[in-house]
């Protein structure tokens, strides 16, 4: 029985060792994700950060447009209205020449 026991502790030693290996790969493989883990988190919130920078220079850029077209739209609706006073102006000048030529001719 001697023998047998000797081969079982042996057995249960190794085990023992091959426990303790299993449980050092595994905390090293652990460690290891958590950094590739932590490393991605970084990089995740750096990009984050530039799409909100990003997003908030369109809409910047957005409002600056809509505001160029109202300008725009209130600029050719002052030109459109001037336009028709010239036009006006225009036809009572012509209205005062032709009865002052009238009234030259008499």
């Amino acid at each position: 029985m001697e023998t047998f026991e000797m081969i079982a502790m042996g057995t249960a030693l190794v085990l023992m060792f091959g426990d303790i290996g299993a449980k050092v790969a595994a905390t090293q493989l652990i460690a290891r994700m958590n950094h590739q883990v932590s490393h991605v988190s970084q990089a995740r919130q750096e990009v984050l950060g530039r799409l909100k920078a990003a997003q908030s220079q369109k809409a910047v850029a957005e409002r600056n447009q809509q505001q160029t077209l109202s300008k725009k739209v209130k600029i050719e609706k002052k030109t459109s209205r001037l336009k028709k006073e010239l036009t006006e102006l225009k036809g009572n000048d012509e209205l005062r020449k032709q009865r002052s030529g009238i009234r030259k001719v008499e």
